[in-house]
């Protein structure tokens, strides 16, 4: 990509970042959220990739086995409508989103090829990337993205991300080119839009099949499809054959052959006890950060606190970890609780001068 055909802020973002007005991190993050990739972003600062760490090699992988996870199993109908992570976890193994925010707090495109953003913020093309299949046979494409965006945007829906996307961007905005590429035409200059994407209530619908229960039609481009679905019992996840991801081996993801959520209640000794027995793999109290799983009289002694919540990966188990990744039978419960991050929440604004963001 010549230097060019980056977005115009970017210059500024560069300049910002000599002055020492921005961190190495909170350049990447923005000129991300611009349009760069995160591996292309950091040599525009005379800075060197980071490293990925180690990665798993296909002779290290193995395949297989059902993920357990302690989780409350709400009522869901649409997705749009979610009010807590919880349900998200467990949708996005069937659904999915057209972009992904990293630990790092790096956006990259998911379901989306790449995107761009005129240079006043106020205009953004989304390319979308072409043979992916919903789990019912169905191609995604442009139609799927307008019709998921604007049951975003109905009030009678009530989504959250009515008040968060609708913020700048009304239905007249949202504009069809071609089966693979819609432009937003926003109604104020917002940087956010590929973050905000990925806000837990925004998985992308299939057009044609859904009518406003999910469970009734469970039509994702995620790795897992619904087997059973039983609100206060459990949700009960199998492996697609034909996903559109492969694996370090070359073979369609996911790894696991299915998970399955399993509600406990919510006292959390019985949880932990599952947990140190092997009846569980994992705890997901994502929406109810509870004190006493850090109540040390749970844990074997001589053990270190480890936050595991991404090497849990509740999104569909796609991208590349080995058996160590996964958690194991008798392994210290604190290490074994989902956590995840902040996804999808409104940016600070960025730096930039104020005739381009008000």
């Amino acid at each position: 990509m010549e230097k060019k055909s980056f977005n115009p802020l970017i210059h500024e973002l560069i300049d910002q970042f000599r002055a020492g007005k921005l961190s190495r991190r909170e350049f990447v993050r923005y000129a991300a959220l611009l349009g760069v990739s995160a591996a292309v972003a950091p040599s525009l600062i005379g800075c060197a990739p980071e490293g990925g760490g180690p990665r798993t090699t296909p002779s290290e992988l193995t395949r297989g086995g059902v993920l357990r996870v302690a989780a409350p199993i709400h009522k869901v109908t649409h997705p749009a409508q979610f009010t807590w992570a919880v349900p998200s976890n467990q949708m996005r193994q069937v659904g999915e989103y057209l972009t992904w925010t990293d630990g790092e707090n790096i956006t990259h495109p998911y379901l989306l090829e790449n995107w761009e953003a005129s240079g006043d913020l106020l205009t953004w093309t989304l390319n979308l990337k072409q043979g992916v299949m919903f789990n019912n046979g169905d191609e995604f494409n442009a139609d799927d993205v307008i019709f998921t965006m604007n049951e975003w945007l109905n009030r009678d829906v009530g989504s959250s991300l009515l008040g968060m996307v609708g913020a700048y961007l009304s239905p007249t905005g949202i504009e069809k080119v071609n089966d693979y590429q819609v432009i937003l035409h926003l109604d104020q200059p917002e940087i956010g839009v590929p973050e905000h994407l990925f806000h837990y209530p925004a998985l992308i619908l299939n057009h044609r099949t859904f009518e406003g229960d999910f469970i009734k039609a469970p039509h994702g481009t995620g790795p897992y499809t619904i087997e059973t679905y039983s609100e206060g019992e459990i949700c009960r996840l199998v492996r697609r054959a034909d996903y559109w991801q492969t694996g370090v081996d070359d073979q369609s993801l996911p790894y696991l052959d299915g998970m399955e959520f399993i509600d406990m209640g919510t006292e959390m000794a019985p949880q932990v006890a599952a947990l140190q027995s092997g009846e569980i793999d994992m705890i997901d109290f994502s929406d109810s950060p509870r004190p006493d799983v850090y109540d040390p009289r749970l844990h074997r002694p001589g053990r270190g606190t480890q936050d595991a919540g991404r090497y849990g990966s509740l999104d569909g188990q796609q991208r590349p970890h080995g058996p160590e990744a996964l958690p194991k039978q008798g392994k210290d419960p604190e290490a074994c609780v989902f956590r995840p991050g902040p996804v999808g929440t409104r940016l600070p604004r960025l730096p930039l001068s104020s005739r381009v963001l008000r």
